[in-house]
């Protein structure tokens, strides 16, 4: 272990998914409970145009509804329970709205925003969410990221210094996005599936001055390797045991 390198941040995938309902507000909470440096979330807009914190477009997994998101209004998401899937102990529990999440937990941690609009990549979605984010005075605890280049560069042009990140899968499409020519639309964060993180691809964003966090790192034997391979961050369902690993090779 180098002793330059800065600590592995941990940031947990939608909340601390293992332990909650992904994407709620215990979920946020446990999150932070646990220690974690930040928290992931997805969100996608309402038919009426609401930024609401949902990973999926259909609802059928993580509510008692269905259909999709984007097909219904406000009201009739905001009656859905987006708990009991997961336990009878988070019955009731509602898909939380973006501007609620910011307003919560906003000033107490770093929160990564994945536009999932990837169904309707030419929506409102981005001015909607940096709308928001300006709105709970947040720009500097924000980290934006998206599978779609296009989000990017649109949030760019409404906030000059926002921290974007550029999603990228483990195939063609997310090797050609992760070239340097490219490098412009994501300067200084990439965020790549764990499978493409190689020491090779490591060396090479840092050359770039990105920092890499990895989703989605789950077991403990995948975090050891991917901290001391200098990974700036891992993206994780289990918070509590990453930050166990991270602290056991920075002691």
């Amino acid at each position: 272990m180098q002793k330059q390198q800065q600590r592995t941040m941990v940031i947990g995938h939608r909340g601390a998914k293992k332990y909650a309902p992904e994407n709620t507000i215990p979920s946020f909470q446990k999150a932070i409970d646990l220690g974690a440096d930040g928290f992931e979330l997805d969100t996608m807009l309402s038919s009426d145009g609401i930024p609401v914190v949902i990973h999926d477009r259909s609802l059928a997994r993580t509510t008692d509804g269905s259909g999709y998101v984007d097909r219904k209004n406000i009201k009739e998401l905001m009656r859905l329970d987006a708990g009991s899937w997961f336990s009878e102990s988070y019955r009731g529990i509602r898909i939380p709205l973006l501007n609620d999440v910011l307003h919560t937990f906003g000033n107490q941690t770093l929160i990564n925003i994945e536009l999932k609009n990837i169904h309707s990549p030419f929506d409102q979605l981005p001015e909607k969410v940096c709308n928001l984010v300006f709105k709970n005075n947040l720009v500097k605890k924000i980290i934006f990221s998206s599978f779609v280049p296009l989000n990017l560069i649109r949030i760019q042009k409404i906030i000059p210094k926002a921290k974007l990140a550029l999603l990228i899968s483990p195939d063609l499409l997310g090797k050609i996005l992760s070239i340097k020519t490219l490098s412009w639309i994501a300067p200084d964060f990439i965020h790549p599936h764990y499978t493409s993180c190689s020491d090779r691809f490591i060396t090479y964003q840092h050359a770039m001055g990105r920092k890499i966090n990895a989703w989605t790192v789950n077991g403990i034997d995948l975090m050891d390797s991917l901290i001391r391979k200098r990974i700036d961050g891992i993206i994780t369902d289990d918070p509590r045991h990453a930050i166990e690993v991270r602290d056991r090779i920075f002691k």
